[in-house]
């Protein structure tokens, strides 16, 4: 056993390909879920999307405005 292996760095790295294997299996098993998710996706765009164009700042001033109407509304 190597230095890497003792470290767990390989072990995070199978455990990766593992789900990317089974992310890509799901999607050649079920290709109208795909499609359908990618559609969703274009309609109302990804919470990834949103959160890397705004920045910290603007990530908390979202978290902020959403927790201010949930006390308001909730």
């Amino acid at each position: 056993m190597n230095l890497l292996e003792k470290r767990g760095t390989i072990g995070s790295k199978d455990k990766r390909k593992q789900a990317d294997d089974k992310r890509l299996e799901e999607y050649k098993n079920n290709p109208g879920g795909n499609a359908r998710d990618a559609f969703e996706r274009s309609q109302t765009g990804g919470v990834s999307e949103v959160s890397n164009s705004m920045g910290p700042k603007g990530i908390l001033l979202l978290i902020v405005v959403a927790l201010i109407l949930y006390v308001l509304f909730g």
